[in-house]
């Protein structure tokens, strides 16, 4: 099932709503935002550990491949590429951590 734009710019409008009608009857917007906050959290956290643990076998075997591409040029493509994708997720996962960091200092009150 397809939805239109229209469909889709109501379904986030619905949710912007809910989420605004929730902050705005509470008694504390700490409190209205700490279960989303401790949801992304969680995620995050999940993310960044099977990134870490990925990295690590992901540039193992990039470097397999490249040692036993003998000579092949496109195995050797294939490896650089799957290494410079680790490296590029690596510093995507450590730097977002400073990312949120940084728009947390930025936003506070």
């Amino acid at each position: 099932m397809k939805l239109g734009i229209k469909a889709k710019a109501l379904v986030v409008l619905g949710f912007a709503l809910i989420l605004a009608i929730q902050l705005a009857l509470a008694q504390n917007v700490e409190e209205a935002v700490q279960p989303i906050t401790d949801k992304i959290k969680t995620i995050y956290t999940a993310v960044k550990i099977v990134v870490l643990a990925a990295a690590p076998l992901l540039f193992a075997a990039a470097g397999i491949m490249w040692k036993f591409s003998g000579g092949n040029p496109e195995k050797i493509v294939k490896a650089r590429q799957m290494f410079i994708a680790g490296v590029i997720g690596l510093g995507i996962v450590l730097l977002s951590e400073v990312i949120a960091r940084v728009l947390t200092i930025l936003l506070s009150p």
